[in-house]
């Protein structure tokens, strides 16, 4: 799962993307403190909590050529805790954006820039991803994540360091 911004849950930016009603730009605004617990398997193989900080947001870009919505994330820090073992936690920078291109055929791309945080879409690879540069996630027209380019950014595997 991903946030809307650097954060969202992956199938909640998903369903965002699909359902999000047209909108002005709006400033992001801050963070629900509460704990967003990822069970064992859906994104390590232990349960997660994860702790966002910081402001998001969501905003369409109706009248932009290049882009139909983009969601950013300023000042945004994630508290990731394993727990399982709930002294090993880390905290990551997830102040990126994420970039919104529809395509002729349906899909849509989302072009994820900056710091970012990828989980619980396993099938696609985002497990625990704390991620730097550029990445690129593929949606079907259905609303389905069906591929992910990390190819060119810097990724550190939180699973790993946390397991």
């Amino acid at each position: 799962m991903i946030r809307p911004a650097a954060s969202i849950p992956l199938l909640a930016l998903a369903a965002a993307l699909l359902s999000a009603p047209a909108a002005t730009a709006e400033p992001p605004t801050p963070t629900d403190p509460t704990p967003e617990i990822i069970a064992a398997g859906d994104a390590c193989s232990f349960p997660l909590s994860v702790v966002a900080t910081g402001k998001e947001g969501f905003n369409d870009l109706p009248h932009n050529p290049q882009f139909s919505a983009i969601a950013p994330a300023p000042g945004l820090r994630l508290t990731v805790t394993n727990l399982s073992d709930p002294d090993n936690a880390v905290t990551v920078n997830a102040s990126g954006a994420f970039r919104f291109v529809d395509l002729a055929d349906g899909s849509t791309e989302i072009r994820a820039s900056g710091h970012n945080f990828l989980y619980a879409e396993t099938d696609i690879g985002a497990t625990a991803l704390a991620t730097t540069g550029p990445v690129v996630l593929q949606i079907s027209a259905d609303g389905d994540f069906v591929g992910m380019d990390v190819s060119r950014a810097r990724v550190r595997d939180l699973c790993a360091e946390l397991g």
